[in-house]
């Protein structure tokens, strides 16, 4: 399979795509299956950003073929999550202008920063942009991001299962997807603060 980044940007838009036409298909494409379409695309891209999002302290503990693996895809995967998320985004702006009074102008700001940011962090994936940027700025954005978007998932999810009009079982799984990524960084990064500290 070729890691061309082109590729990837193709993969993530097309399973969102993919997604989000099954369910209008589905249900319609008024209010109901745009809706569909929202959570499905969300959950396109949720599976990306998670095998990036751990690659690193997977490998870090398990040293496994399939973390390597994961490691060395990271970037094509991030790539793929930028386009999927970007199909995501068509959607909000369909189901915003179907039910206007649940989108108020003010509520597309802090998803507007959060997008700002996956749209650089989508820019800086490629090797010559990437190696444009000073110092560690690259690093300080990516991993800054990442944290961000980990916090928009998690915050999406505790929402639906507060939601009876949600699947509860659905956001409960990926809530505790997105903690045991969150709790596994953490062990990653304490393991190797004793470490530096023990040397």
């Amino acid at each position: 399979m070729t890691r061309h980044p082109l590729a990837f940007v193709i993969l993530g838009a097309a399973l969102s795509a993919a997604a989000g036409l099954l369910m209008l298909r589905m249900f319609g494409d008024g209010a109901v299956g745009t809706g569909w379409a929202l959570d499905a695309t969300a959950r396109v891209s949720f599976a990306f950003w998670l095998l990036t999002f751990i690659a690193r302290p997977l490998n870090a503990v398990s040293r496994s073929d399939f973390s390597k693996a994961l490691v060395a895809w990271r970037r094509q995967f991030g790539i793929a999550f930028a386009s999927a998320h970007i199909v995501h985004a068509w959607f909000i702006v369909q189901i915003a202008a179907l039910v206007p009074a649940d989108f108020p102008p003010a509520r597309f700001v802090p998803g507007g920063i959060v997008y700002l940011v996956i749209l650089m962090m989508f820019a800086t994936s490629f090797n010559r942009t990437a190696k444009a940027m000073p110092g560690r700025s690259w690093q300080y954005l990516h991993r800054s991001g990442q944290w961000l978007i980990a916090l928009v998932f998690l915050n999406s999810s505790l929402q639906g299962i507060f939601n009876p009009d949600h699947n509860r079982l659905t956001h409960v799984v990926l809530a505790a997807l997105i903690l045991a990524g969150v709790g596994l960084r953490a062990y990653v990064w304490q393991r190797q603060r004793n470490r530096r500290q023990a040397a």
